[in-house]
């Protein structure tokens, strides 16, 4: 986006990029909820997105290469596509703590306003409240648009919040709190196999959902990694 911008009139975070967004809102065809995107995006965004784009982002977000604190994406699995975007909250004095309140005001906003529920977040937010200065983000946000149902919310914390030496024992942690020791103790059991080395833990998910098919997901990383172990990993899956 840093690079596009020199070649662009001067506009702030929020101009920028609700134009491409309304592109991909039009050719997914979801018109029709053009104003309920444009405001989730917008509260996505509040304050720093009223900010003026230029030559530096103003936090080295890792969500783009170019640390652009936005993406928007589309999902086609089936006739109707889904269209997603994921967004890291920001404040100033745009740093990890910052960032943090951030996206907890971001969140209780989701839950007036759509019903997201933040029980599961609740149980284990402190884990990942983030105390290492060398953690890349505090959370981040996804929310998935379809034409014809009601919008979905998820939300990413960061495994490495208390350093990266400290994920495993924090992911752990967590699934002990959700009630998920024993899924935990399945994906240890193939980690503790191999190379500790090869697989870092990088981000750690929530549905923000009351509902029983919502998710807990956790992604890793693999560094140098085999084939042999890369199916090793995927045996945990059951499909």
């Amino acid at each position: 986006m840093y690079a596009e911008q020199i070649a662009l009139k001067t506009c702030t975070y929020l101009e920028y990029a609700s134009e491409k967004l309304q592109s991909l809102v039009d050719i997914c065809g979801m018109k029709h909820k053009t104003p309920e995107i444009m405001e989730v995006f917008k509260q996505m965004t509040l304050p720093w997105g009223n900010n003026i784009i230029k030559d530096e982002p103003l936090w080295l977000s890792g969500i783009a290469d170019d640390h652009t604190p936005f993406e928007f994406s589309v999902a086609i699995d089936s006739d109707t596509p889904e269209l997603r975007i994921l967004c890291e909250c920001q404040r100033e004095s745009f740093n990890l703590l910052s960032n943090w309140r951030a996206g907890m005001k971001f969140n209780y906003w989701l839950m007036d306003n759509y019903g997201a529920s933040l029980t599961r977040l609740n149980q284990v937010s402190d884990l990942f409240f983030p105390e290492d200065e060398s953690a890349h983000f505090a959370m981040w946000h996804g929310v998935c648009f379809l034409p014809d149902k009601k919008s979905e919310f998820k939300i990413y914390l960061n495994p490495q919040a208390q350093g990266k030496e400290q994920a495993s024992d924090l992911i752990k942690e967590a699934f002990k709190r959700l009630g998920l020791k024993e899924s935990w103790s399945s994906v240890e059991a193939v980690l503790q196999e191999q190379d500790a080395s090869k697989n870092e833990l990088k981000y750690f998910s929530l549905d923000l959902s009351d509902k029983p098919e919502a998710r807990v997901k956790i992604y890793w990383c693999h560094h140098d990694i085999t084939t042999d172990e890369l199916e090793k990993m995927y045996s945990v899956a059951r499909n």
